[in-house]
């Protein structure tokens, strides 16, 4: 006979085998042995987690010839059909190939037909917040809406989805929702260690709990990474096994850029850098490694219960503790802040070496850290400390006498508040961000914020005019000022320094760099004069 996938041969045949839906489970259960079912379900929740297997066991209680039944038996005709995906009656619909207003008229005409066989006949639709596909979603949406606020009495639709939000409200008030959750670590191994005793596999405990790390969640995704492994040759597979496989970090590799952070060796932590990405590591997954390694860290010193830490070994425990040691709880924060930023700006940026260098670089630097640094700015009278072996310090910028650029206004200066606005743009709507990210904030009043742009950047100017962004912007501002303010925008002129188009009050380009200079005064901007 064909091979059959652990996942398809593992599939749950009752309620009781649901993994981690226990709620689910026991409302569905005991709305059969009242005799209380609905005639339509709304089944949603990340991927992998039983959601279309719990639709096919609801048939078969329903069709049971026991039934309707909240333990079917699983041997009479009906649940072997539904089991095998026979059953004339249980109708299984993909709405993202099957969902355009023809099949759902097609469907709502079939339902009104007694089953063939069946008590009731069960519609399920899958992934149903994409009935209708893209621009017509709407039209076959409403097509299905009377049927499911009345159905014949013989019919009950189960719709099935990741996407709950996109769903119509007017679909979903007719339906009873149910929320499947993402399935614990602990659940997941039990389950992995159920089916690995099936299979007579003998799998070590820091391997198991690497394929539900892995997994994130899905009982599915462990279920074909452990199918996986057992094509890759080994009957007996250990935690190495899974990590050359996924291409995972080892422990080794993730104590190692501790001890670089610990050390402030940003010289070392290149190199390292350098040869994981040379070794073929993803950006995205050595992220994803580093933040958890940390929050190991983090809880570690911290004494905080976690099922994962559980799971470790006591050498492995004892290497954590060793290592927590040497961070404050407030760096170990930082650490995962500046991490989880790194991850957020891989999404846009072209270069994921840069991405993951910047962030090592920064947490390598003393005077970037939180305790040195004050409201995010490094005070230029601080004591440059002494670098370790391979660190980075920035230097204060000598002191020099005022330059005149610098009274360019006595108003609020606004360049802090401003990172915080791009930051939070950048978050809700990246093409207003590309419109504003290079802009100057110049000057700010109890009702008005001033931004300037470069001359080679005035088409922006107008475009950030735009409704759309202004919205945007004016939204994210108050956020940061803490007040709604006015945003103007004045064009920065190079050769009329004292005119801003259309008659606006506006700087020259050497006034605006010399105020970035005085608010950031960390590192020397300038290194040789402007030309005009």
């Amino acid at each position: 006979m064909p091979y059959v996938c652990l996942f398809r041969k593992y599939r749950p045949q009752r309620f009781e085998e649901l993994v981690g839906q226990e709620h689910v489970a026991q409302t569905l259960q005991n709305a059969l042995r009242l005799g209380r079912t609905a005639q339509a379900y709304l089944f949603c929740g990340p991927r992998g987690v039983g959601k279309t297997t719990a639709a096919r066991i609801l048939a078969k209680a329903l069709n049971c010839e026991q039934g309707p039944t909240p333990t079917p038996c699983g041997e009479c005709e009906m649940c072997r059909l539904i089991a095998a995906g026979q059953a004339v009656d249980v109708i299984e619909l993909d709405a993202a190939s099957r969902g355009n207003i023809d099949d759902i008229r097609e469907l709502r005409e079939s339902v009104q037909y007694v089953p063939t066989l069946a008590r009731y006949k069960v519609v399920i639709l899958d992934e149903a917040h994409q009935i209708g596909g893209v621009g017509a979603y709407t039209a076959a949406a409403n097509a299905l809406l009377k049927t499911l606020e009345e159905p014949p009495a013989h019919v009950i639709f189960i719709l099935v989805t990741t996407e709950p939000h996109r769903i119509l409200p007017t679909i979903m008030s007719r339906c009873q929702r149910f929320d499947f959750h993402n399935v614990s670590l602990e659940a997941i191994v039990q389950r992995l260690r159920y089916v690995s005793q099936q299979e007579h596999l003998t799998v070590e405990d820091a391997a198991l709990w690497a394929i539900a790390r892995a997994a994130e969640g899905s009982v599915r995704d462990a279920l074909s990474i452990l199918d996986q492994m057992v094509a890759y040759g080994r009957e007996h597979i250990t935690a190495a096994d899974v990590q050359k496989v996924l291409g995972t970090l080892e422990a080794d590799v993730l104590f190692q850029l501790g001890e670089v952070l610990a050390a402030y060796d940003t010289a070392r932590g290149l190199r390292l850098l350098d040869e994981l990405i040379d070794a073929g590591k993803e950006a995205r997954h050595l992220i994803a490694e580093t933040l958890q390694h940390f929050r190991n860290l983090l809880l570690t010193r911290l004494n905080c219960a976690s099922e994962q830490l559980a799971a470790f070994s006591a050498e492995m425990r004892q290497r954590l503790r060793e290592q927590a040691a040497k961070f404050t709880p407030e760096r170990l924060l930082h650490i995962i802040e500046t991490w989880a930023k790194a991850d957020k700006d891989l999404r846009w940026s072209p270069q994921p070496r840069l991405v993951l260098e910047l962030a090592v670089i920064t947490l390598t630097s003393r005077d970037l850290q939180p305790e040195v640094r004050e409201a995010g700015v490094i005070s230029p009278s601080q004591e440059a400390p002494e670098a370790a072996e391979g660190g980075v310090v920035f230097a204060p910028a000598p002191a020099t006498e005022p330059s005149p650029w610098e009274a360019v206004s006595a108003e609020e200066e606004p360049s802090q508040q401003w990172a915080q606005v791009l930051e939070t743009v950048k978050e809700r709507r990246m093409p207003t961000f590309t419109l504003i990210m290079d802009a100057v904030p110049l000057s700010c009043d109890e009702q008005v914020l001033r931004v300037g742009f470069r001359p080679e950047h005035s088409r922006r100017l107008n475009w950030a005019e735009d409704p759309e962004h202004r919205t945007v912007i004016e939204q994210a501002v108050e956020e940061a000022f803490g007040r709604p303010l006015r945003v103007q925008y004045l064009l920065l002129e190079t050769d009329n320094p004292g005119v801003a188009e259309a008659g606006e009050e506006s700087l020259s380009l050497e006034q605006a760099i010399a105020q970035v200079v005085r608010h950031f005064p960390g590192s020397q901007v300038l290194e040789t004069p402007l030309r005009r």
